[in-house]
């Protein structure tokens, strides 16, 4: 769906498996394995070529180019695989007015876009950095690893990414980051709250 969720830097504390550096006083540990994500959003799936929280011009002016023929279609707000017709058009220029068409929730309607589409900004530790996703139904948990050792900074959770607990439509599902490096992982991110598009 398509709201973006910041949050402002922070200085992330490690967790050890064999115990939580944080307030130990360990402050050469503490340094060595402070890590930071900056921010975690989920993206806008009406922001085809921005990736934003909310579309620009520039994914209006992709879509009438990809509906005209002019660039490749790579939207997936009709169909999957991608068509782009005046309905990609008319529902990016929607979500850009903020238009909610009469009976859907939100500005962008998306064919069958079952998924949370997540973005964060990679950490500034040194180092290889690798990422786990979390998920849960409630703000406070419990959550699950769902996704371990991304390199990049995006990820799509859909039916196929826990066939045991694919997403559902319309449910809100809460999922926190974390970075990891040298085998340390970081203290998550504050849950960020997504609602599947439904139908």
């Amino acid at each position: 769906m398509a709201f973006r969720f910041t949050l402002f830097d922070t200085a992330l504390f490690c967790r050890s498996p064999k115990r939580m550096l944080h307030g130990s006083g360990i402050v050469a540990a503490l340094a060595a394995c402070s890590l930071s994500i900056s921010s975690v959003w989920a993206q806008n799936p009406c922001s085809i070529v921005t990736g934003g929280a909310t579309p620009t011009t520039a994914d209006v002016t992709a879509a009438i180019n990809m509906a005209l023929g002019t660039v490749t279609c790579t939207s997936t707000l009709e169909h999957s695989p991608p068509i782009c017709t005046a309905i990609t058009v008319q529902r990016v220029t929607n979500a850009f007015l903020g238009i909610t068409p009469a009976g859907y929730a939100t500005p962008c309607i998306v064919f069958n876009a079952h998924a949370a589409i997540l973005s964060w900004t990679a950490s500034t530790t040194p180092g290889t950095v690798t990422y786990n996703v979390y998920r849960a139904t409630a703000s406070t948990g419990p959550f699950t690893k769902i996704a371990s050792s991304i390199s990049g900074t995006t990820f799509t959770d859909n039916a196929t990414t826990d066939p045991a607990s694919p997403v559902q439509a319309g449910q809100t599902y809460y999922y926190e980051v974390t970075a990891v490096v040298n085998g340390v992982e970081s203290t998550p991110t504050s849950p960020v709250p997504v609602t599947i598009p439904s139908p």
